[in-house]
């Protein structure tokens, strides 16, 4: 669950069960945003001038869906990330390698976030690098407590964006 508007332009983000990707056999499995779906949200970024460059379909990236785009050419590209469970779009500068080091979380452009489906939140940089507070894991289920515990994440963007194994 994620409390917040549409769009988010600051809003406080309350992570909520499922939101790490990690569940046991017997816990209710988490409705997640099918890829097809970010997928299919991504056939509109040409109509606001982006380009898709790639997408990532695996499961390799347990709690989010990862798509690189560019606005021109001489651009650099952008990761837009999008929170399976919890629906919350954000964007990071483009990195070497997906899977190295955290996030450099900047804003959603503009024209993207007006033509996100209204079920997804737009996460703000400041909202994804607000430092965890003890009360922040309360409503994880204790099996992600445990993976929260022991990755040692430091804010909320590190928890919804994770790449743990």
């Amino acid at each position: 669950m994620v409390d917040l508007p549409y769009p988010s332009a600051g809003a406080r983000i309350t992570l909520g069960p499922g939101v790490t990707g990690f569940y046991r056999r017997g816990d209710f499995a988490p409705i997640e945003v099918p890829v097809e779906a970010f997928v299919g949200a991504l056939e509109r970024l040409p109509r606001v001038g982006w380009t898709l460059l790639s997408i990532d379909r695996g499961r390799e990236l347990r709690s989010f869906h990862r798509a690189v785009v560019r606005r021109g050419a001489r651009d650099a590209p952008l990761q837009l990330l999008l929170s399976r469970v919890a629906r919350v779009l954000a964007a990071a500068r483009e990195e070497r390698d997906p899977l190295d080091g955290p996030f450099a979380f900047v804003d959603v452009p503009a024209e993207i976030a007006r033509d996100a489906p209204r079920d997804w939140s737009i996460a703000t940089p400041d909202a994804l690098r607000r430092r965890l507070e003890p009360g922040d894991l309360e409503a994880l289920r204790p099996v992600e407590q445990k993976q929260v515990r022991y990755w040692g994440p430091e804010t909320i963007g590190d928890v919804l964006y994770n790449r743990w194994d």
